[in-house]
């Protein structure tokens, strides 16, 4: 009985230590606004993971701000609206447009998922 319950106190402990906080996610997601309004490919691309990195390649990233830049204008405020696996979405406001930014993190505190959608 003991070694179960120490189990189970270790599977919590593991599993918060790996977690990220709305914090770490607003830290991301405020470096991500000042990079995009900057049009700093560069900066946002480092803040991805690997795997991202091998899906969305700086040229795509590049691509996908210098559009959305041009076309929704900079990036302002975002709230949190959607916790999911996948990700947290943020409905954002651009100077003409709303938009959702989905954030993923990995245990590290790198982006493992990212997107700006239509709202």
């Amino acid at each position: 009985m003991r070694k179960i319950i120490l189990s189970i106190a270790l599977l919590f402990f593991v599993q918060f230590s790996f977690s990220q906080t709305k914090e770490d996610y607003n830290n991301v997601l405020g470096s991500i606004v000042k990079a995009f309004n900057a049009k700093s490919t560069d900066q946002i691309f480092d803040l991805f993971t690997a795997d991202l990195q091998a899906v969305l390649t700086k040229q795509k990233l590049s691509k996908i701000i210098e559009d959305t830049h041009s076309e929704k204008g900079a990036m302002g405020n975002s709230e949190l609206i959607l916790e999911e696996e996948s990700g947290n979405s943020y409905l954002t406001e651009f100077e003409n447009a709303s938009m959702l930014v989905v954030l993923k993190l990995s245990p590290e505190g790198k982006i493992s998922n990212f997107s700006i959608q239509e709202y």
